[in-house]
């Protein structure tokens, strides 16, 4: 991944230095001087960092410019965002107070914001809560690449859920959109944008009535509903793979972009429990879809998403790599080539 260089703007377009100031202040308090010192570091990369590295452009531009007004009323986020600058500054110019800065605020993020959802959600905090989710998304994300490759591919079930966890927390954002208190607030939320350029999933779900299967795409499409048993019309309606199925078959047409990367998320936040579950229990199909979703994901030249897609994408194609039923091994092909997994030569069955 490539990494455009930071170039600093104009701070009184996103916050005064008195919010700065104050927010300091409160790390002083809560920490000492010390750590308002290392704060501000934090503070200031969040702010001036200009390259495509938090999400869609939408979010991007609503949390430098409002992050600091959210945080100043709600620590949960103040810790997310520092947390989310610590981890970026480690991938830009890996140092271990980085390293040491983004997990204790990360830890303290978690805390409160665990603590914050247990309370009512109102107008008051809809905008934090919000906000902080989506950072927690990108964060549950990134983990993923801080754990050795080798020691994450496994065939036992259990590991292979706890190599999943990443994928639960991610849902935490597509859950909360879903309650009605989020839903009765978000037309006035400052997050309207966000919604707007990500939530749209009817227009990206596959159309494949009177479609030719003439390109690899719509070709692929259909191997993948064949393997799933799911009717290329509508008539699957509740089949478990049919929801996550229709929606994969259409990000396979979207162009893998910043723009589109909320789309993308999207996709995990509807995940039904059930296909969740399939997924953690190891079952081959929805492993396969969650490989194809992990290869999407790479084209998205993100400092939290390449190498934790990669990674993720490889350690799938090496549990499906152990299947020889053919449908399988040749759909596998597709993941494997854009995570650059080499898939093993083996004879294969029906």
């Amino acid at each position: 991944m490539h990494d455009v260089p930071i170039v600093n703007r104009q701070r009184d377009d996103l916050v005064s230095r008195e919010l700065i100031d104050g927010i300091l202040m409160y790390l002083e308090g809560e920490g000492g001087e010390e750590v308002g010192d290392a704060a501000r570091e934090l503070l200031d990369h969040f702010l001036d960092a200009t390259t495509n590295w938090l999400g869609s452009p939408d979010y991007q531009r609503i949390i430098q410019k409002r992050g600091f007004s959210l945080a100043i009323k709600a620590p949960y986020v103040l810790h997310a965002m520092l947390a989310i600058s610590a981890r970026h500054l480690s991938h830009l110019k890996p140092c271990e107070k980085y390293t040491i800065a983004a997990a204790i605020h990360y830890q303290r993020a978690l805390r409160a914001y665990s603590a914050q959802l247990e309370a009512p959600i109102n107008s008051d905090n809809v905008d934090e809560i919000i906000g902080c989710g989506f950072l927690h998304t990108m964060l549950a994300f990134e983990n993923i690449s801080r754990f050795p490759e080798d020691e994450r591919i496994s065939t036992s079930r259990e590991d292979a859920a706890a190599s999943a966890t990443w994928l639960r927390a991610m849902q935490g954002m597509g859950i909360l959109q879903e309650t009605r208190d989020i839903r009765s607030r978000s037309k006035d939320s400052i997050w309207l944008p966000v919604f707007h350029a990500s939530g749209g999933c009817e227009d990206i779900r596959c159309q494949h009535a009177g479609e030719a299967a003439d390109t690899e795409v719509t070709a692929i499409s259909r191997s993948l509903h064949a393997l799933c048993d799911v009717p290329l019309d509508s008539s699957g309606l509740g089949h478990v793979y049919h929801h996550p199925l229709e929606l994969l078959c259409g990000l396979i047409r979207v162009d893998a972009s910043h723009e589109s990367v909320g789309r993308f998320i999207v996709f995990i936040g509807q995940l039904s429990p059930m296909f969740v579950q399939l997924f953690e229990q190891g079952d081959v199909k929805a492993t396969l879809l969650m490989a194809y979703w992990c290869a999407l994901m790479i084209g998205i030249d993100q400092w939290w998403i390449v190498n934790s897609a990669i990674s993720e994408c490889r350690r799938l194609c090496a549990i499906l790599d152990r299947v020889s039923v053919s449908p399988i091994r040749e759909l596998l092909h597709f993941p494997a080539q854009k995570c650059n997994y080499v898939l093993r030569e083996i004879n294969v069955g029906v």
